[in-house]
């Protein structure tokens, strides 16, 4: 029958996801000598919104020294269409040596502190010494209330990784840095990195899905966070190395010595992030990226309801000169309202907020607070007892 049909497309209207956790940062550097696009300075910040709008900033696929930039933000927004990017651009020093990451601290505060994770691009074959240097950095920012996450790739150069020579990261003291050492293995990851000599790893990937998570989930989440959409669909290391070929063995030492990479789960299809690990111990209390996350929300979110209490009068008990039992009833409400509203988003199993009243301060002009926060658990195990049984009964 004749009929009009009309098909469906998507136009790029750029809609975003409410809240700020999914303020995103990508730092990328060029090659030493590389060109810079047309009308974006080296150390400049821009706010991306879209692959189209990195387009318009003259930045395509075949751009020449900025074909993974390209690859990274597609990659974003392929598994996060509604989140804030915010990319800057820099330049080796001649050699290409490995920089000293202060760039990162310059997109932060382009941004007045609003980014919560961060993602490292460096054509630099990979050292420990990068984890020191950006956690440094991480924890200034920490002070100057701006905390965040930050994920940096692995590049081995083209060389062959050779499993049991990797760096163990829980030897590190880099809690708020983690390190991606998976890449797509038969895309255009895999092309990019025989054509341009580096690895460019999974890292846009990473940063869309843990940009699109709520801040207490693990990005591995196998129920959730399938990345596998033609691109991802071989997980490879940085290298080249598909996963498939890797020894359950070379597996589970990557994934011990802290890296983050993609695997394959037998029972369903797609490809998934092994873990969220840091580059800190394994005991350690943020050894995961979403430990950091959920305190670092809290964090942010309680200074700023006890903000305006900053320089307010306090009423003190006229008898002992301590603070006064509704005071304390009423800093402990306002205090406990964020994590009220974090725990109602599932971000949280509990929380306490406690002002002693005990507290002069007439003489020091200080308050303590003290909370405690029960943080959501991540069921890395699952161990199933079955067997056969002679009656239910």
């Amino acid at each position: 029958m004749n009929d009009i049909t009309f098909i469906k497309g998507q136009g790029g209207l750029s809609r975003v996801l409410p809240g700020e956790d999914h303020y995103s940062g990508l730092i990328y550097y060029a090659v030493y000598g590389t060109t810079k696009p047309t009308n974006w300075d080296y150390g400049v910040t821009k706010q991306i919104t879209s692959v189209t709008d990195l387009e318009s900033k003259n930045v395509v696929a075949t751009t020449t020294g900025f074909e993974i930039l390209h690859y990274h933000v597609s990659e974003f927004f392929r598994l996060n269409p509604g989140g804030v990017l915010y990319v800057n651009i820099q330049v080796l020093a001649e050699n290409n040596p490995a920089p000293d990451f202060t760039d990162m601290t310059d997109l932060v505060n382009y941004t007045e502190g609003k980014v919560r994770q961060c993602a490292i691009y460096v054509p630099v074959a990979f050292a420990t010494a990068m984890v020191g240097a950006i956690q440094a950095l991480v924890d200034t920012l920490e002070t100057e209330h701006k905390p965040l996450s930050v994920l940096l790739n692995y590049d081995s150069l083209e060389a062959a990784i050779t499993i049991g020579d990797l760096d163990d990261l829980r030897d590190l003291t880099g809690e708020k840095v983690s390190v991606v050492i998976g890449q797509d293995g038969e895309g255009d990851g895999a092309a990019l990195l025989e054509a341009k000599g580096h690895s460019p790893t999974c890292l846009g990937a990473a940063l869309g899905v843990l940009s699109k998570s709520q801040v207490h989930e693990n990005i591995g989440w196998v129920g959730k966070y399938n990345v596998a959409a033609g691109e991802l669909d071989v997980p490879a290391l940085a290298d080249g190395q598909k996963i498939k070929e890797l020894s359950a063995n070379d597996i589970t030492a990557i994934n011990t010595a802290g890296y983050i990479f993609l695997v394959k789960h037998i029972g369903i299809s797609g490809s998934y992030f092994n873990d969220s690990h840091t580059c800190i111990d394994a005991t350690s209390d943020y050894a995961y990226i979403e430990a950091n996350r959920t305190i670092d929300k809290a964090i942010r979110n309680v200074r700023t309801y006890l903000l305006p209490e900053l320089n307010a009068p306090v009423t003190v008990d006229a008898d002992s000169g301590k603070l006064a039992e509704d005071y304390c009833r009423y800093l402990q409400e306002k205090g406990g309202l964020a994590l009220k509203y974090m725990q109602q988003a599932g971000e949280l199993s509990g929380y306490e907020v406690f002002v002693d009243p005990d507290q002069n301060v007439l003489s020091t002009s200080k308050v303590n607070v003290a909370i405690a926060i029960v943080p959501k658990g991540v069921s890395r195990q699952i161990e199933v007892t079955i067997g056969f049984t002679l009656s239910l009964e």
